[in-house]
């Protein structure tokens, strides 16, 4: 189901407008005035607010107060509590610089910031594991290596880049 907004809305409008254009009589008359008259005020709307884009620690604070059972109010206040006790925090420290957001986000929903990801990729094979096993009594370590769609993807840039220096390839950022 697509998404209702002021653009697809006109379209939709617009679509039916179009199919009448030809037809005659007063009621059709009516109807294309009506369709007019509603993307006359359809216009007049504001964008359709996107939903605010929050860390993880955002979303996770504002699930525990649901799964507590918390009200919108209750969520907010706690959360302004949290920053008094526990200042250093990240989730603190992005109550400080965004407590508008927050609001609007608890109140009427909001996105998860996807973690930024990397992956390494040495003569055009993109890493998925070490494999490691022992030949005679040695232990014997070795790449294994695919395309992109199945390359390992890092949370931490500096874990990518030693598993990059220690088989000679590169990070990339996905």
């Amino acid at each position: 189901m697509v998404e209702l907004t002021k653009e697809v809305l006109i379209e939709v409008l617009k679509s039916h407008y179009e199919r009448l254009k030809n037809d005659k009589g007063k009621y059709i008359e009516g109807v294309k005035n009506g369709i007019d008259f509603a993307i006359i005020k359809a216009n007049q709307l504001t964008a359709t607010p996107s939903k605010p884009v929050v860390p993880t620690c955002t979303d996770k604070f504002i699930k525990g107060g649901r799964a507590l059972g918390a009200s919108n109010l209750e969520i907010i206040a706690n959360a302004f509590r949290f920053v008094d006790k526990k200042p250093d925090n990240d989730f603190s420290k992005y109550l400080k610089k965004n407590s508008d957001e927050f609001i609007n986000a608890v109140v009427n929903g909001y996105e998860v910031e996807q973690p930024k990801r990397w992956v390494v990729v040495k003569s055009e094979e993109y890493f998925i594991e070490f494999k490691s096993h022992v030949t005679d009594g040695v232990p014997y370590h070795s790449l294994n290596g695919a395309n992109k769609d199945y390359a390992y993807e890092f949370t931490d840039k500096r874990k990518a880049e030693l598993v990059a220096e220690l088989i000679g390839g590169e990070v990339e950022e996905v």
